[in-house]
């Protein structure tokens, strides 16, 4: 019975706190853009999350490349979307180089343990 004395508090306030949070959620989100791309002067920014998006954007503005807005942009999905993204989660990115040639990377599997890449199809 003590246990639960000293639970109810603590679970009142959990509660309270979340409600608190959603409420103010809505407001908070007022002031975010609702894009999903955006652009700098040094580039575009294209995310799920419009956080995330403005994560990018904000590191191109900050004279980053385009390889630190999406390291900035996926540190930011997977705060704002953990269940479908993390940090140790698959990847996909496609790259596009200075010379118009694309480059895309595939980290949504792995390798056999005895793969080997110079007889790999």
């Amino acid at each position: 019975m003590r246990a639960f004395r000293t639970r109810v508090p603590a679970i009142t306030a959990a509660l309270a706190g979340a409600a608190a949070l959603t409420l103010a959620l809505p407001h908070a989100l007022e002031a975010q853009s609702v894009r999903q791309s955006g652009r700098s002067d040094a580039g575009m920014v294209s995310a799920a999350h419009p956080l995330a998006t403005d994560a990018g954007v904000r590191m191109l503005e900050m004279g980053g490349n385009a390889a630190d807005a999406a390291v900035a942009a996926a540190f930011a999905i997977a705060i704002v979307e953990p269940t479908m993204n993390s940090i140790a989660g698959r990847t996909q990115v496609l790259v596009a180089t200075p010379e118009g040639q694309f480059h895309g990377i595939d980290g949504t599997t792995q390798a056999p343990w005895d793969y080997d890449a110079d007889t790999a199809p």
